[in-house]
């Protein structure tokens, strides 16, 4: 999990959200009466194209939690950090919405902490005061630091065996790129190095990449990491 900004909220929800939310809260009052479940339509209405794009600008298709490509896998899951079935008045608003992969949204379902809520990808910064890593022969696991990463990792499964594996890879592949920067070779080398772990930074599982760079990469190419981050 890492930190986006949000973008503009989409024009369907700005046209649409307060009737949606108005007749969502008339549609549980009816049904409460006759003891009946609420129609799905009046929840899903969120489901529109410029949503989804909106979502998927500001994550770069990655999952919120667990940052791997959904695309590849599965198809995305708009996730309300706050549940729409315990938070109706939240369904439709646009700072509860993420973008999630089958497997953490299903996962975590419909739970929330009041005490310790799930972490906001857009809010809580930085998320690295609340998950790190921790690295072993099994794979790369995701270590909490505070009760909310502890609700964070927990409600969504951040340590499932395939995401073990995958973050191994990236682990492995960001040391060797490191590797090769200290061994003090050329300044091209060491330059088209570091643009290449902050390219990663930006692609699945960044955040590992961005924690293997602060803890394995010696002070002295901190110029040059700063530099090809400006660039």
């Amino acid at each position: 999990m890492r930190n986006v900004k949000r973008i503009g909220k989409p024009v369907s929800l700005q046209r649409n959200a307060a009737k949606w939310t108005a007749e969502l809260l008339a549609a549980i009052g009816k049904s409460r009466k006759r003891a009946k479940k609420v129609p799905k339509k009046f929840y899903d209405r969120y489901q529109c194209d410029d949503v989804r794009d909106a979502l998927n600008s500001m994550y770069k298709g990655l999952c919120c939690y667990c940052e791997a490509r959904i695309a590849t896998v599965s198809y995305e899951h708009i996730e309300h950090r706050r549940p729409k079935q315990k938070y109706p008045k939240h369904a439709f608003r646009w700072d509860n919405m993420h973008l999630a992969c089958s497997r953490c949204n299903s996962h975590k379902g419909i739970k929330f902490s009041k005490e310790h809520p799930i972490l906001d990808a857009v809010l809580d910064i930085p998320i690295s005061d609340h998950l790190s890593y921790k690295i072993d022969e099994f794979g790369v696991w995701r270590l909490p630091l505070s009760r909310r990463g502890e609700t964070t990792w927990r409600d969504t499964d951040l340590d499932r065996d395939a995401l073990l594996t995958a973050r191994r890879e990236i682990w492995d592949s960001a040391v060797y790129a490191i590797t090769e920067i200290n061994k003090d070779v050329s300044a091209v080398g060491v330059d088209a190095r570091i643009k290449h772990l902050m390219a990663m930074c930006h692609g699945p599982y960044g955040s590992l990449v961005e924690y293997a760079m602060d803890n394995l990469l010696r002070h002295k190419c901190s110029r040059n990491a700063n530099v090809a981050q400006r660039n």
